[in-house]
């Protein structure tokens, strides 16, 4: 039988077994994170191209069509307080009565 690499009695302290099983967990909300931000991104393209949210659904690989619907509420409202800050920037400023 091979011996384990981390075994208590060759020195692996609990600190250590701690910092490696918080970097898999990391690692494992990164890899996810990546996920999703790379979902956002390929919606709000293909929804700015004009593409049917039945085939963005299908084409991100969605389970379910109110996935998509959710993701692309929220773009639409990013892009509604975009618009909003932008205008905000743009309207002339009223100067006061003297």
């Amino acid at each position: 039988m091979a011996r384990s690499r981390f075994r208590p009695d060759r020195g692996l302290s609990v600190r250590m077994g701690l910092t490696m099983v918080l970097l898999a967990l990391l690692y494992v909300v990164l890899i996810l994170a990546i996920g999703y931000f790379t979902d956002a991104i390929w919606l709000g393209i293909l929804i700015g191209l004009g593409v049917d949210l039945y085939t963005v659904s299908k084409i991100l690989g969605h389970g379910s069509i109110s996935t998509t619907q959710r993701y692309a509420h929220l773009q639409v409202d990013q892009q509604r307080q975009a618009l909003e800050k932008l205008g905000n920037l743009v309207q002339p400023r009223r100067r006061k009565a003297a």
